[in-house]
């Protein structure tokens, strides 16, 4: 009659190709001949499906497929694909996970590449990565841009209307840039402001010179005009299409930290009113100019 014996190694086994050789002694000190039995133990690699952009589009999730028996996961993240230069190798201890939320924001326009591997329910590590998959990170709507603002139009979102030049984004300055003054003086047509995407810096720039040639201060454009957030300069009063983006992309979202209240556009109406918009309501009319009403700087982020 023969006993079946199991046994269990003090150590796990690394992946690939063993042998295991065993051999039996009777009760009298002899040894049988020696047998073999050849086995492989193979972690299998999951399969990538993403990265998946969530929202915040530096800050990606990634995703894969899981794997039977697996009980965690390592990624490694590089700039290039051979994976000489990983800059990151976070591991999730949980094999029914099958996403990774990026902590920190990857560097915007820069192509990155990733792969993952497995830890089968022995805790071993398996040595066959997943196929390496590359993308490149870009803003999405609520990022924060370059200069510190907040991200609130990309013309490449469906329906968008392309800006001028090599811009590609614009972004809104935090709460601590707004101000409440007026627009500027009422009796006066200055002209030559549009009301459409891309018009804002223009629109700024012509109220800002005739203010100044007449002897105004401290009014809306102006101060936006020499807000110097983050360091830069640029930044503008939005013009009234562009300020409704910032209302319907940060304030209802809850970003941004606006007033309920009135905000200025560089979008003038006539010589005794300008446009403005409630952010609290999202139709806008024209109110005048004198009227002390918030504003908050905005600027253009070229691709």
């Amino acid at each position: 009659m023969f006993k079946i014996t199991s046994y269990t190694p003090s150590s796990n086994i690394s992946e690939g190709s063993h042998t295991l050789y065993v051999r039996e002694k009777d009760a009298l000190g002899n040894w049988s001949p020696v047998g073999s039995k050849e086995f492989t133990i193979n972690i299998t690699a999951p399969t990538g499906i993403g990265p998946k952009t969530t929202s915040n589009g530096v800050k990606p999730t990634f995703a894969w497929y899981s794997v039977s028996c697996a009980n965690a996961y390592n990624i490694n993240i590089a700039t290039d694909s051979n994976f000489t230069n990983v800059i990151d190798w976070p591991s999730i201890y949980s094999g029914s996970t099958q996403t990774y939320n990026l902590t920190w924001a990857m560097t915007h326009g820069t192509t990155y590449y990733w792969r993952i591997k497995s830890r089968n329910s022995s805790d071993i590590w398996g040595n066959s990565w997943s196929n390496t998959y590359s993308f490149r990170a870009e803003y999405t709507i609520g990022d924060t841009g370059p200069s510190g603002g907040i991200i609130f139009y990309d013309e490449q979102d469906s329906g968008c209307p392309d800006l001028s030049g090599d811009s590609r984004y614009i972004s809104a300055a935090p709460n601590s840039e707004e101000g409440c003054y007026d627009w500027g003086p009422t009796g006066t047509f200055i002209g030559g402001t549009a009301s459409g995407v891309g018009t804002g810096y223009n629109n700024t720039a012509i109220i800002k010179n005739w203010l100044n040639s007449n002897g105004y201060l401290y009014c809306a454009a102006q101060d936006c005009w020499d807000c110097n957030y983050g360091g830069f300069s640029g930044w503008f009063l939005p013009s009234d299409d562009e300020l409704y983006y910032m209302y319907s992309n940060l304030k209802l979202d809850g970003l941004g930290n606006f007033q309920n209240s009135f905000y200025w556009t560089s979008t003038e109406y006539d010589a005794n009113l300008a446009e403005m918009r409630h952010f609290n309501d999202p139709n806008h009319s024209p109110r005048t100019k004198t009227a002390d009403f918030y504003w908050r700087p905005a600027r253009y982020i070229v691709d």
